[in-house]
């Protein structure tokens, strides 16, 4: 990492936290790294900044700016290395639940030994793959490799909501979510934008081999200016001891429950809906063979496509965080996949690049505000201790689930037309707003009752 960029990161780290190192004497809050400390300038607080959330935040823009210069590409790749279009939707499936099972693996990590550890290491596993990525030009190869990639992502996503959630206090986990996510919309635009102007003068192996590289600097940042927040920077003080395996048991025993509770089945449901939605668009094969086959954009147009949506929301999730606290996630989440569908379809039928571009953009736009969301809603499940492996377990079950749904996609397209998967991602959306609304409704009648 360059030095000026280390020096700005020291620079606000000290702005936000001069003054808790001058009042040793304040109350501790669990679960807080910045415990022992006064409060942060009103400006920070604000915006739910602190160390965590600026250091998360930074590093994965870093992340993202090197990831995505090539990975909106993998299903054109794979196709290009040989793969079918049914191939690639396997593939691609397969790699969903390279993202899902291996949660609950990172759930237990998380709580075992620490939020950091679960974040930190897989990502010194994960460098060396995207070296090995460059390497290769066999289709079968780099999808085993992408997918061992995702599993080191898989086990470090509880620790990402987690870390997080547990940075700030509960009434400010919307807006430090926000801001993880206009980090996140800047890498997402940037990435594809620097990959549009290196593709004629890098191969796509140089791109992988520069992620590599920027992931190795976002995980030092992350293993050196991270704080814990299960028990603390420093020694495990005596209430806050490693959690033996019998009381992981325990936490999985109460996370299955917290589950099967009408609340716990309703989360389940929605991410389920929700997942399968992401993985049928943004996150899936379609949306990139569909533009390169059937609205004749080219690689570098595709990824210019990505660049715009996250770049216009980057200005949305922080108005999604604030409407999340005053809304709550339920409805927030209906709002963004109730805008997203509309602009969908207007994408599929677009006559040329600009119209697909601007109507893409739209409903990506749409489509950050219900993550916003859905990434709130999620935390609630479980607090406390066990929230690691009740997102672990949450993330395996929906991702598992919504994993079945690029191979069926990918089989039932090629013998009722291209249209199929979008169709599907359709009767999900007005799924997903029918368990959301009915949520919403048994909370109300649930309010009611109490004040009564």
């Amino acid at each position: 990492m360059a030095p000026h960029a280390e020096t700005s990161l020291v620079l606000v780290r000290e702005v936000i936290f001069t003054s808790a190192e001058a009042s040793p004497g304040a109350k501790a809050h669990p679960g807080q790294p910045h415990r022992g400390s006064a409060e942060p300038p009103r400006w920070a607080a604000a915006l739910a900044l602190n160390r965590n959330v600026i250091v998360m935040s930074s590093s994965l823009l870093l992340l993202l700016s090197a990831s995505f210069t090539w990975q909106r590409l993998i299903p054109i790749i794979l196709r290009d290395y040989g793969a079918s279009d049914f191939g690639v939707s396997v593939a691609l499936g397969l790699i969903s639940v390279g993202h899902a099972l291996p949660q609950v693996l990172g759930g237990i990590v998380a709580d075992r030994w620490g939020r950091k550890v679960a974040i930190v290491v897989p990502g010194v596993f994960a460098v060396f793959l995207y070296f090995l990525m460059s390497l290769t030009r066999n289709w079968v190869m780099l999808a085993a490799l992408v997918f061992c990639n995702r599993v080191a992502g898989a086990i470090q996503a509880p620790s990402f909501a987690a870390i997080l959630a547990e940075s700030v206090p509960r009434d400010k986990r919307g807006m430090a979510f926000a801001v993880f996510q206009v980090a996140t919309g800047l890498g997402y635009t940037v990435g594809p934008v620097i990959g549009a102007l290196l593709m004629d003068a890098l191969a796509m192996q140089a791109l992988m081999a520069l992620n590599g590289i920027a992931l190795a600097a976002a995980t030092a940042m992350r293993w050196f200016w991270l704080s814990e927040t299960v028990w603390g920077d420093g020694p495990r003080p005596p209430g806050h001891a490693r959690p033996a395996w019998s009381d992981l048991r325990a936490s999985a025993k109460m996370v299955w429950a917290a589950v099967m509770t009408p609340r716990g089945r309703s989360i389940l449901a929605v991410g389920t809906l929700f997942v399968l939605v992401m993985t049928m668009t943004v996150q899936g094969p379609f949306i990139p063979l569909y533009a390169q086959d059937h609205l004749g954009m080219d690689k570098a147009q595709v990824n210019l496509m990505y660049s715009a949506g996250p770049l216009v929301a980057i200005f949305v999730s922080l108005l999604g965080g604030q409407l999340i606290g005053k809304l709550g996630p339920r409805a927030v989440l209906i709002a963004g996949v109730a805008g997203f569908a509309p602009f969908l379809g207007a994408w599929l039928m677009a006559p040329g690049f600009a119209a697909g571009m601007w109507s893409f953009t739209l409903a990506y736009v749409f489509l950050q505000v219900a993550i916003i969301a859905y990434d709130t809603l999620r935390t609630e499940l479980v607090e406390g201790q066990g929230r690691g492996l009740a997102l672990g377990i949450l993330g395996a079950l929906t991702g598992t689930i919504a994993a079945i749904g690029p191979p069926v996609a990918g089989w039932l397209q090629g013998h009722l037309g291209r249209l199929v998967p979008f169709v599907m991602t359709f009767a999900a959306i007005a799924a997903l707003v029918a368990v959301l609304t009915r949520s919403i409704s048994a909370q109300r009648s649930t309010r009611s009752q109490g004040g009564d």
